[in-house]
């Protein structure tokens, strides 16, 4: 192609080749952007600036790669280390979502590609380029991550893809990079599998990965080891958390980037994180990838922390993430014949199904739950029974609860005429705000939050009266709830420690505060302490540790009549 050649546009931001002068070239040193460096200077008659970004790919020589991007005409050539923006911009909210596509991958390759794109954006205007051009195929997601950002942050800016348009296979372009003098990488001239990694883990497809009937070939785990050649003895590890977020390894401090690559090791050396896995491509194919995931899954892992007065405490409490998980799966299965949830399974055969290698990471047994992917309804849908909590503090001030009037003369645990349905607006940091009923009606809609009501008040109803057949009395709770296949389904946790106040019915007495089923003897502890409730939290005795996870156990097995150690896990 030359400039007085033509090319059909099928979108405003694609460059038409006689506005093409100046480009940034997304350069991986691979032979698909080696090639493509000295075509675009031959064709267009442009010149060519070359951007490398680390997002920790391992093993990679960037003096390396960014003198051979001169070598072969570049005008100017940067490495830019992102790994820091990469694990705190990018990885570390996909670790507090729990952000998994498709039951099995942590979207490595997807959190990376709007990072890069705009990594080029602002070298491109830096340097005066009109045109940025990557190495993405017409086939895969990763061309749409990376125009779509383009297109959005800078308008101006035209794309060009090359390796979707000049109709090179494999062996031409081996064939051009002979004829040009271009270094083939590792100089081999087989076909080699499509890689891309970064600190978060990394994906290989193409060749036999595109046959299904096809079991993965030893060459492939160039990252991960083997499962048959892992060690045979487990090794325990600790990873610390605040705010959902790691921050420490085995009793060791660390930044994200050296910790997620520190996890990252140990999970490669025992075989964790291997994920065979058909993804759904944007453009209408779905293609199999293998994910060598390693730290991701050792990230996402449930934990036992807690959170008091909105700070993450220090020490974890023993056993509460099976609790959680358990009741959950207690009162889903009986809520199941006339309300559906998004709860899929918490059986770990059942989700190695999906999650292969699920099986033998034990430590996630009886904490994990399997789901449908849903579209959550924008409420916290919280039912209260009794004046409690935030409710009793709104009472005590204004005389309303959740901006609703209630009778006067009321004290605290005191029971409303009828359950109150208070829904509140989901925070990102801190407590939820409740709304009234036009502000909530405003968010989600008249006949989304009327169903929504209804599904709670009668889910408080049902469960406070299975409750009160055991003593005990719910107070009040909060409800999820979310879309799967256009149906209202109950989402994350239900009626738990965490997301409920249960009592014990013969400790409840008007105006005093009663026990609960839940982290009260911490937040006693807390309270009586000098702390201004900002991180970093005190020190926590173990006594108070051992009796809040007794309080959990405790309402586990009274609440479901069975063992805890019944449950999956340990």
């Amino acid at each position: 192609m030359s400039k007085e050649n033509t090319q059909v546009r099928t979108a405003t931001y694609l460059a038409d080749p006689a506005d093409v002068h100046r480009v940034l070239l997304l350069y991986s040193g691979g032979l698909d952007t080696s090639v493509m460096l000295k075509w675009i200077q031959d064709e267009y008659e442009a010149e060519v600036v070359a951007l490398t970004v680390n997002l920790g790919q391992p093993g990679e020589d960037y003096d390396v790669v960014k003198g051979k991007a001169l070598q072969l005409g570049a005008v100017e050539a940067f490495v830019v280390d992102a790994r820091e923006e990469f694990a705190h911009g990018f990885v570390a909210p996909a670790i507090k979502a729990n952000a998994i596509y498709g039951l099995g991958y942590p979207l490595f390759t997807a959190l990376g590609r709007p990072l890069i794109a705009k990594l080029a954006v602002e070298y491109a205007r830096q340097t005066g380029c009109d045109t940025i051009a990557h190495g993405c195929t017409g086939k895969g997601n990763d061309q749409v991550r990376i125009e779509s950002t383009i297109a959005t942050l800078a308008p101006e800016i035209k794309v060009i893809a090359p390796v979707r348009s000049w109709k090179m296979g494999r062996d031409e372009e081996v064939a051009y990079a002979r004829e040009h003098g271009i270094p083939v990488k590792g100089g081999s001239e087989t076909a080699p599998y499509s890689i891309d990694d970064n600190l978060w883990g990394r994906s290989s497809e193409g060749r036999w990965i595109e046959d299904l009937t096809v079991a993965p070939h030893d060459d492939v785990f160039q990252l991960v080891t083997r499962p048959e050649l892992a060690p045979d003895e487990p090794e325990i590890i600790e990873i610390e958390f605040e705010a959902g977020v790691p921050v420490g390894l085995n009793g060791e401090r660390l930044g994200l980037v050296e910790l997620l690559e520190r996890v990252g090791e140990i999970g490669c050396r025992h075989g964790v994180g291997i994920v065979d896995h058909i993804e759904d491509r944007i453009v209408g194919l779905k293609v199999r990838d293998i994910y060598e995931v390693d730290d991701a899954y050792l990230l996402m892992v449930a934990s036992d922390r807690l959170s008091a007065f909105d700070v993450v405490m220090n020490e974890t409490i023993p056993q509460k993430g099976r609790v959680l998980t358990g009741l959950t799966n207690y009162w889903v299965s009986e809520f199941a014949d006339d309300v559906p949830a998004s709860l899929v399974s918490c059986d770990p055969v059942e989700i190695d199904a999906f999650v292969p290698g699920f099986l033998a990471e034990t430590t996630w047994h009886g904490r994990s739950m399997l789901v449908r992917r849903a579209e959550m309804l924008a409420l916290e849908c919280v039912v209260r029974g009794r004046l409690a909590g935030q409710a009793y503090e709104e009472y005590v001030a204004k005389g309303t609860v959740g901006a609703m009037s209630v009778p006067t003369g009321m004290r605290l645990t005191d029971p409303f005429d009828q359950p109150m349905f208070t829904p509140s607006t989901k925070a990102e940091v801190g407590h939820d705000v409740y709304i009234d009923r036009a502000a909530a009606a405003s968010l989600v809609g008249s006949d989304a939050l009327d169903e929504a009501q209804a599904i709670c008040l009668d889910l408080f109803d049902r469960g406070a009266a299975s409750l009160a057949k055991v003593g005990l009395i719910l107070a009040d709770t909060k409800f999820e709830l979310g879309y799967v296949d256009g149906a209202l389904v109950l989402c994350d946790e239900v009626l738990t420690p965490d997301s409920s106040r249960i009592w014990p019915a013969e400790s409840v007495r008007s105006g005093e505060t009663p026990p609960s089923f839940d982290k009260q003897p911490f937040r006693d502890w807390l309270a009586a302490k000098s702390w201004d409730r900002t991180p970093p939290p005190p020190e926590v005795p173990d006594e108070i540790v051992r009796v809040t996870s007794d309080r959990y156990v405790a309402a586990y097995e009274r609440v479901t009549d069975r063992a805890l150690s019944d449950w999956y896990g340990e």
